[in-house]
């Protein structure tokens, strides 16, 4: 099997201008996922650990995966595959499988009702709703990017969107 070196077929499509190229083959992702790796460290934690680390720094900056579940009765038709956790401070991005919803949300409940513990993440909006549909409050939500990106540029439809 083929493979490509990514990463030289982009600096000579960059010197030769093929930008359409660029774009047609998505080497621009694949430079972005390139920077991302270097920029954080993907740890592998266990969860009673990143509890802890959250309840130190007093900051919870997350992303939900969801996907969509059309079947679902609940307002938001989605279900959570997996948690990412930022450490602020060691530059740490922590993954969590979640394949059981109601053990995760045990674990997690007292992090997302916390009123001293600020709240970062996308779409906070819409993890509310979810939560609250789950018997969980999501409190002291301090930012929320989706929103940001709105407000900043409110007529690009896809703000965020790929997320």
């Amino acid at each position: 099997m083929l493979y490509w070196n990514y990463e030289e077929i982009l600096n000579i499509f960059k010197e030769l201008n093929f930008n359409r190229f660029i774009e047609r083959f998505n080497l621009l992702d694949f430079q972005d996922k390139k920077e991302n790796e270097k920029l954080f460290n993907i740890v592998e934690k266990d969860i009673i650990d990143i509890l802890k680390i959250v309840e130190k720094q007093k900051k919870f900056i997350y992303y939900l995966n969801k996907t969509v579940n059309k079947y679902s009765e609940n307002i938001i038709k989605k279900n959570i595959n997996s948690i990412s956790i930022f450490n602020i401070e060691e530059d740490e991005i922590y993954y969590i499988k979640i394949e059981n919803l109601e053990e995760f949300l045990v674990k997690f409940k007292e992090i997302f009702e916390s009123d001293i513990i600020e709240k970062y993440g996308i779409n906070l909006s819409e993890d509310y709703v979810f939560l609250r549909e789950h018997g969980v409050i999501l409190n002291n939500m301090v930012f929320d990017a989706e929103l940001a990106g709105y407000i900043l540029n409110s007529t690009n439809k896809s703000t965020l969107k790929r997320w």
